[in-house]
């Protein structure tokens, strides 16, 4: 085999040995390789940019806890709007009802038109936007 021959030709047994070969003729040369003008100048820069650079914000987490609970505490108001809207929930089987259903059904119910439906979900989509608006300025302004 020529060591100067590239072409593809492969047997099963020889391509280990021809691949030392190739090697071997590619980098039997005393020429070293060296980086571009710059280069290194460039990667030490970039290097030390990288060190110095601050470490990354923590995660407000103190600001984010309230919010959630907020969340949950909303969302909770909603759902017993919705059970006392639906006249609670009756087991399985029977007719009468139980837990949070039952407690919920002795409450007064109030029963709003459909143009009042509206407006209420239209002052809770107000309210809800007008909070998010106000809480992350607060956090753009820290």
């Amino acid at each position: 085999m020529n060591p100067h021959d590239h072409s593809p030709r492969r047997t099963q047994g020889s391509a280990p040995q021809e691949l030392d070969q190739l090697l071997a003729v590619h980098f039997a040369s005393d020429e070293e390789l060296a980086p571009s003008s710059g280069f290194t100048l460039s990667v030490m820069e970039a290097l030390h940019a990288e060190t110095s650079a601050p470490p990354p914000l923590p995660f407000p987490w103190r600001r984010v806890v309230p919010g959630l609970i907020a969340v949950l505490c909303v969302m909770a108001a909603f759902g017993i709007f919705a059970l006392r809207e639906v006249g609670g929930i009756a087991a399985p089987g029977t007719g009468s009802q139980h837990g949070l259903a039952a407690s919920l059904g002795s409450m007064p119910q109030m029963h709003f038109t459909p143009f009042e439906q509206a407006l209420c979900w239209i002052g809770a989509s107000v309210c809800l936007s007008v909070a998010v608006a106000a809480g992350s300025m607060r956090l753009v302004k820290r």
